[in-house]
């Protein structure tokens, strides 16, 4: 009872010890995040593209053109010089209606950057779930290694008092060297998550590689979900938005059917006579806007369809990750009631101990037990990258 009190406070103060050294799950993304180059250049790019939005709703530059004509025929002794400055534009209400085009484009692009933070920050989670649940089968195998090596030293003893045969005690040396190498093999896979966080980090070291992660395997139900993430995934919002950017851009169309103005000033002088004045024109456009109101509408109708079948795509898709996750939980709870119950590892060693198996058969029956644990811990692994999956939209 002592001994299974001073292991439980062991594990305790690992775990604590591990929080204290690491970093949230939070504050692991925002640094990916704020450091990944990926995510840089689309925001840099996005920028770009918001000032090139901007600068097609520009007004044409204005144009100023002065004439001075010295060289007259002998009956016209004077000089002429004229000067004209005109502004041409389109019809006032094609910027108004462009620029609510230029704001609906923003959203857009901007549900495209929440959209590419998501391809980035899923797999740095479930990288970051990986390394919790190797930490967590390391603190087992160390326990392991721990009772393996408790097992060779008294079978070791044993064999050097001719109790046992060399064979038992090669048995015991191999289920020790095994699981050394199983702790080794757990080191290099944190090394390799721990190495592509960093490279997602932009090369910046993130202290990863002891984190640990709090299981939490109850989720909202489906219908919140699903509610959710049709207002928040910007997989999702995205369609409305191209599609409410599509509906402003065949407005922006119709109003190009509204003739272009010209607006300007003109003054001219004869000998002493200056005569000046204001003019208006206008542009009739009869071919330049031929078929483009057809083309907005066709894009509209596109984006409609569009939006209707990647949010149907989207319904089944959620659905059946939810019916994974019910099926895995119930089998994660089968595996808790049925492992918490047993204690078998300890009841093996117990009867080991007292001289009712021997190693080898020991070794056998304690296999089917740590199977099982592995088992469980895998499908927690599981459980917690599907739910980072199903709760993507909250990155």
């Amino acid at each position: 009872m002592h001994k299974s009190a001073m292991i439980l406070l062991c594990a305790i103060l690992l775990h604590v010890d591990l929080l204290a050294q690491t970093h949230s799950m939070t504050d692991i993304l925002q640094s990916i995040e704020r450091n990944n180059y990926a995510l840089k250049a689309l925001r840099t790019s996005i920028e770009q593209q918001n000032l090139e939005n901007q600068a097609s709703n520009n007004l044409p530059d204005p144009e100023l053109d002065f004439y001075y004509l010295p060289i007259k025929p002998e009956e016209a002794p004077y000089n002429y010089s004229e000067l004209e400055f005109r502004q041409s534009f389109e019809f006032p209400t094609v910027y108004a209606m462009r620029k609510k085009w230029i704001d609906k484009e923003a959203m857009v692009l901007e549900s495209q950057y929440a959209k590419k933070k998501q391809e980035v920050l899923l797999p740095a989670q479930q990288l970051l779930v990986e390394i919790s649940s190797l930490n967590k089968k390391k603190f087992i195998e160390a326990k392991r290694l721990e009772q393996s090596q408790t097992i060779l030293s008294h079978l070791t003893t044993q064999f050097e008092k001719g109790a046992i045969g060399v064979l038992e005690l090669n048995k015991a040396k191999i289920a020790w060297m095994q699981d050394q190498f199983a702790i080794d093999q757990i080191d290099l896979k944190i090394r390799k998550a721990s190495m592509e966080l960093t490279k997602m980090n932009s090369g910046l070291a993130i202290a990863a590689d002891q984190f640990m992660l709090e299981d939490d395997f109850e989720m909202d139900s489906y219908d919140q979900i699903w509610k959710e993430k049709q207002s928040l995934d910007p997989e999702l919002t995205i369609l409305q938005q191209e599609e409410a950017a599509s509906l402003q851009n065949l407005k922006v169309a119709r109003h190009k059917l509204l003739p272009n103005l010209t607006l300007g000033y003109n003054s001219q002088g004869v000998r002493d006579d200056v005569y000046s004045g204001v003019f208006a024109g206008i542009s009739i456009p009869l071919w330049s806007t031929r078929n483009k109101v057809k083309i907005a509408k066709s894009n509209v109708n596109l984006q409609a369809l569009n939006a209707k079948a990647e949010l149907m795509k989207a319904e089944i898709k959620l659905k059946e990750q939810f019916e994974t996750y019910a099926l895995l939980k119930k089998k994660h709870a089968e595996y808790e009631k049925t492992l918490g119950s047993l204690n078998s590892e300890q009841l093996l060693y117990q009867a080991f101990e007292q001289g009712e198996y021997s190693f080898a058969e020991y070794f056998v029956e304690l296999q089917f037990y740590r199977e099982a644990i592995n088992q469980k811990l895998d499908l927690e692994q599981e459980l917690n990258e599907l739910k980072a999956s199903i709760l993507i939209y909250k990155l």
